[in-house]
């Protein structure tokens, strides 16, 4: 009766059967070899590439930082261009506001005064004008226009 599975009922290889194993194990070896050095070629061509990559990245974020830069220092004059403009539209709504009082009957030494005041202060100066509740009227109707 035949053992169960498993059992001891291996067939042995003979002598000359050991030529063919050592022969075959030798091309498994030498399979694995290949892998092993493709799989290397692969690693090293990872490297380079991963190393390209980085100084390309370099490069890149100095490019963004650079533009930022500029972005910055054009949005700053942007800033001080747009200062510059507020202050030139009040002084020239200072004046129009000025020749209106001459034209009203303000005396040219009350006007020199307002003017020193408003020369002297960049903060604003408070204004009273007296004159009809007619007249006032009219005159801030003008300035809205």
């Amino acid at each position: 009766m035949p053992r169960t599975k498993g059992s001891k009922n291996k067939v042995k290889a003979d002598a000359n059967n050991y030529e063919a194993l050592i022969s075959q194990a030798q091309k498994e070896k030498e399979e694995a070899e290949a892998e092993v050095a493709k799989t290397n070629a692969s690693i090293e061509e990872l490297k380079t590439n991963l190393q390209s990559m980085k100084e390309t990245l370099k490069m890149q974020k100095a490019d963004v930082k650079a533009a930022e830069k500029k972005l910055t220092k054009l949005e700053e004059k942007k800033a001080k261009a747009d200062i510059a403009a507020e202050a030139e539209a009040k002084k020239i709504q200072a004046q129009e506001m000025i020749n209106q009082l001459l034209a009203n009957g303000m005396s040219a030494d009350a006007l020199q005064e307002l003017t020193r005041y408003l020369d002297q202060d960049n903060d604003g100066i408070i204004v009273i004008l007296e004159d009809t509740k007619m007249e006032m009227r009219k005159c801030v109707n003008k300035n809205r226009g």
